[in-house]
């Protein structure tokens, strides 16, 4: 990754571009690239480090920011390829026109990404629909400058996120199944959780006690994706009034 400075004459020319959920930068457009400007929350120091981690990193579909930038001495975000004929996952889920079998074959390219970057002792922590763009089944990961560094915690916390990042990367999984951006597991009462494994086989339990009821047992998502079909989503989808 180079480093370049944000001139004033092209920050005069950067166009805003409104996000969902992102809370520490403001992403712009510029020409054919996004600039992310980090804001007041951001621990620079610790920035600085995850852009070191992401030279050593090569993972396909990982969007690697092309340049850090700065203002002087001072790094003040990164600059990256703009996807401009991607799509977010949010808005495929929210029009729900994708086919089962493109679904799921979009879920287990995410989850290959991700384990992918365990494997290069950083997690992907950040897991939702709005960090993953899609074009027909191709998978691109954005926001990599905020992966969780595992020379940052101790063994323990480390361990703690892990799973966590794992957890939530099951979630997405389902949300895709389901084609829905409105599964919440917090909201489902026991009266459906019963159902839902009552129509369920031992492995799909096994995900789901990982998954919901933190369970220690590590489950990898790719052993169980397999297990699900579409009669068996449609199922769970009537369970929980899911359109």
């Amino acid at each position: 990754m180079q480093s370049k400075q944000l001139s004033k004459s092209i920050r005069k020319k950067l166009i805003h571009i409104n996000t969902r959920l992102n809370t520490e930068s403001d992403i712009y457009l510029y020409k054919e690239y996004l600039i992310k400007l980090y804001n007041y929350k951001v621990d620079i120091n610790n920035k600085k480090r995850i852009l070191e981690k992401l030279n050593t990193i090569n993972i396909e579909g990982c969007v690697i920011p092309e340049y850090a930038l700065f203002n002087g001495k001072d790094l003040i975000g990164v600059q990256m390829e703009y996807l401009y004929d991607y799509d977010a996952l949010y808005d495929l889920l929210s029009i729900k026109n994708i086919d089962y079998n493109t679904r799921k074959n979009i879920a287990i390219k995410i989850c290959q990404i991700i384990l992918e970057i365990e494997k290069n002792d950083a997690i992907y922590y950040d897991i939702h629909e709005d960090n993953f763009l899609i074009r027909n089944q191709n998978v691109k990961t954005i926001d990599m400058d905020s992966i969780l560094l595992k020379s940052r915690f101790d063994n323990e916390e480390y361990e703690i996120n892990r799973l966590e990042a794992r957890r939530r990367l099951i979630y997405l999984c389902m949300q895709i199944l389901l084609n829905t951006i409105d599964f919440n597991i917090t909201n489902i009462k026991d009266s459906r959780a019963k159902s839902i494994y009552a129509l369920s086989s031992k492995k799909q339990k096994e995900l789901y006690d990982f998954a919901f009821l933190d369970m220690n047992n590590e489950i990898n998502p790719l052993d169980y994706l397999d297990y699900f079909n579409e009669d068996y989503t449609e199922g769970i989808k009537k369970i929980l009034c899911l359109r």
